[in-house]
């Protein structure tokens, strides 16, 4: 079992192997999760039998998982370090398994930001699609992203269509708006503010040499995530949504990531 930063030990592995080979332990581990108990309380939420909780209790302390004080059963700090990861990745099973149509068509590296390790924190997001019957769903979708909001943190790999809607809103909402653009981008976006005359407003922009193959918006309350496709094409016919707040700290998190890999910010006037 190997991560990007190398195999997992034995021991890590022989450790998960003991905790989820049992639904018992599992259910018992559960109850233990939120709190502390007392033998009688988890037989009282599980319904599990008192010789079988006493067994897997006492091969839970054995193993070093658990610790018991006056009756009262506890886990250990790494125990509850292992149940996070193996809940995490029970998430992260979910989503890709949920997702994997969609996902097997799409780019999504590992160089693009290490928030794939986190992948988790995404499910919650809702993939929405444009239709033969609403072609410019998405497109309408990232608009009023960024028409509803009172800051916005965007990753953009093109020039949106309704950029000079979205200008207008943000110079007349006092909007807080931080842009990061691949270099092409960058050139447009100042050919178009150019166009657009003097700019009243929060805009900031930064520009990054690399290329960016997604595409990422994060509100107060909101974060949608494109992606492109197999074929080198950015999809904009499908994104992912979310207001569930582990989605939106991920977001803000691949974005600080780029942040840091940017030139600094200039102030668009």
């Amino acid at each position: 079992m190997c991560d990007e930063k190398g195999c997992i030990s034995k021991d890590i592995q022989k450790q998960i192997k003991f905790l989820i080979n049992s639904e018992i332990r599992l259910k018992i581990l559960e109850c233990l999760f939120s709190s502390s108990q007392t033998i009688k309380s988890i037989q009282t939420q599980t319904n599990l039998n008192l010789s079988s909780i006493s067994i897997n209790v006492n091969d839970l302390e054995k193993n070093g998982f658990i610790t018991i004080k006056n009756d009262v059963i506890s886990l250990t700090n790494n125990c509850k370090l292992l149940l996070i990861n193996i809940y995490n990745l029970n998430d992260t099973i979910n989503l890709i398994d949920d997702n994997k149509d969609f996902l097997n068509t799409h780019i999504v590296k590992n160089y693009q930001f290490r928030g794939l390790s986190n992948l988790s924190q995404l499910k919650g997001c809702k993939l929405i699609e444009s239709t033969t019957y609403d072609v410019f769903k998405t497109t309408r979708i990232i608009k009023d992203l960024a028409l509803s909001s009172k800051s916005s943190k965007t990753i953009f790999p093109y020039m949106h269509p309704q950029l000079i809607e979205m200008l207008d809103y943000w110079a007349e909402n006092d909007v807080d708006v931080k842009l990061i653009l691949d270099e092409k981008v960058s050139h447009l976006f100042r050919d178009a503010i150019k166009e657009y005359g003097s700019l009243k407003g929060n805009i900031s922009v930064k520009t990054i040499s690399r290329k960016i193959e997604f595409a990422l918006a994060v509100t107060e309350n909101k974060m949608f995530l494109g992606l492109y496709k197999d074929d080198g094409k950015f999809d904009y016919n499908a994104v992912y949504i979310s207001e569930d707040l582990e989605a939106i700290n991920w977001a803000n998190d691949v974005f600080r990531e780029y942040e840091y890999m940017s030139e600094d910010y200039e102030v668009i006037k």
